[in-house]
């Protein structure tokens, strides 16, 4: 099993605002070593065999949520979507990143659950579910 990394490059207006990020990334298992680019809010397809999900990630910008972590350093927020396409896909939050302008990585707080989240559980075909990924940088 290949691992490949699915980049969407955030609009000029989401750059100007969020400062920090250029785009978001996230690792997935697939059968060839593809990447795939996306704009902000446009969905970028991920193909796995026979299995097709969509995510669409919008609304980056500096948090004010209160979380159960200690961030150091500046908490971010988006709000991420991942749809079941085709098959039953599970969304992959563990190994979404968001890329700085600069090209420095920071992975989502995956291990920090909250209410907002992306709920990790096997969606069937034709569902979606929508919640907040959190990042941070220094």
């Amino acid at each position: 099993m290949k691992f490949t990394t699915i980049t969407a490059g955030f609009a000029s207006a989401a750059i100007a605002a969020a400062g920090a990020f250029a785009a978001f990334s996230a690792p997935i298992a697939t059968a060839d070593n593809q990447t795939t680019t996306s704009q902000l809010g446009s969905q970028a397809t991920l193909t796995n065999g026979d299995i097709v999900q969509g995510w669409t990630l919008t609304g980056l910008k500096v948090s004010t949520d209160t979380i159960p972590y200690q961030p150091h350093g500046t908490l971010w927020e988006a709000t991420a979507t991942d749809e079941a396409l085709q098959g039953n896909v599970t969304p992959i939050v563990s190994n979404l990143n968001a890329r700085a302008q600069n090209g420095d990585t920071y992975r989502a707080l995956f291990g920090v659950a909250t209410a907002q989240g992306v709920n990790p559980s096997t969606l069937s075909q034709g569902e979606k579910t929508t919640g907040k990924v959190y990042f941070l940088s220094a």
